[in-house]
């Protein structure tokens, strides 16, 4: 069953360029996983620091395998470096 996760991210402000930045260079190994269906992400027009990830993935399983290579090969503690509080993640589930 797929999933889509929503992930609000608030950034340092002085480092929102970078962030973005990180964003557009690694975006393609994100949406090229296994498993991934789309990622994107978008800036809060209200909040230029609050960034948002949108992602739908084939199954949770695809996901969390997805996330604990990422976290293996470092790149979270690197996004975590721009992180001002810890991300929101919702995880939903499609019901049809």
């Amino acid at each position: 069953m797929s999933i889509t996760t929503i992930t609000t991210i608030a950034v340092d402000t002085d480092k929102v360029d970078a962030f973005l930045e990180l964003l557009r260079t690694g975006a393609a190994t994100t949406r090229n996983a296994d498993g991934c269906v789309s990622f994107d992400y978008l800036v809060n027009a209200e909040r230029g620091n609050e960034v948002v990830f949108i992602e739908e993935w084939e199954s949770e399983q695809a996901q969390g395998a997805y996330v604990a290579g990422r976290i293996e090969d470092g790149s979270m503690e690197e996004l975590g470096a721009f992180f001002i509080a810890p991300p929101e993640t919702r995880v939903l589930r499609d019901v049809l």
